[in-house]
């Protein structure tokens, strides 16, 4: 598997961008007579624009967004306005998080090491993020911001019941997306093998929020368990939609094979 020039990558995350490709290679040999191996890199700036507008597709219809927002119609302008967004975030993830990648964006995947020491780099592109965020946040809508929070605070405590301490020791996925036309093709497995070989090399667990059902079976044929949930809108009289279901997934080291 070759990776992208070292300038290409930001020097604090490039040891465990390195570890994360070398150890999905080692653990993903297929027959090439049977089938060919989707062909994880670390996702580049380049790559940026793209896995954002992968996101916004992958993520359109995900119930919590859904209920934050309240089912707002997602028109064009939405959509471009929630891409926008996305690749600032990406942007600042960029530099302080494991970043890989399948067909440079169409599958993206981002994950954050414990115990993550930021450099001068991290820190200058940190408060260009803090400054958009609270941007971001002086247009939110009020009702907005309230479920936001809610979802929030329900996830820390669930997360706090099911891994307590342990969860600052683990691995955690924080975005897993595929493009809905590459979806099938095995790319989002490859990106969770690569985290979960990573996980295996540095004994370290793993765990994500999973904001839609649908994808609890994905997760648990790549050997993850249910650990927790939290329900939003269960209490909220300005909801009439279904309560939502968050579930709090996560796997040990040597167990994703």
């Amino acid at each position: 598997m070759q990776l992208p020039e070292a300038s290409e990558q930001d020097s604090s995350m490039q040891p465990l961008l390195q570890e994360a490709a070398r150890s999905y290679q080692a653990v993903s040999s297929p027959c090439p007579e049977i089938e060919v191996s989707p062909i994880v890199t670390p996702l580049a700036y380049t790559h940026l624009k793209k896995a954002s507008k992968t996101w916004a597709e992958a993520f359109e219809a995900d119930p919590v967004l859904r209920y934050i927002d309240n089912n707002r119609k997602q028109t064009p302008e939405v959509k471009d306005a929630t891409q926008f967004i996305m690749f600032c975030v990406m942007l600042y993830w960029k530099s302080r998080k494991v970043a890989l990648t399948v067909d440079e964006g169409s599958s993206f995947i981002f994950c954050t090491p414990p115990n993550f020491h930021e450099g001068l780099f991290e820190r200058s592109i940190y408060w260009i993020a803090e400054m958009i965020g609270k941007i971001f946040a002086i247009l939110t809508p009020r009702d907005e911001r309230k479920r936001s929070a809610e979802v929030e605070t329900k996830v820390r405590l669930a997360v706090a019941r099911s891994l307590g301490d342990r969860v600052n020791r683990m691995l955690y996925i924080d975005a897993l997306a595929t493009e809905p036309k590459s979806q099938g093709w095995g790319y989002g497995g490859a990106l969770l093998d690569s985290v979960g070989a990573l996980g295996d090399v540095t004994n370290q667990a793993i765990w994500l929020k999973s904001t839609n059902e649908k994808n609890t079976g994905f997760y648990m044929s790549h050997g993850y368990v249910v650990v927790a949930e939290a329900i939003v809108g269960d209490d909220n009289p300005e909801w009439n939609g279904t309560p939502v279901v968050i579930k709090i997934v996560g796997i040990a080291f040597n167990k994703h094979h």
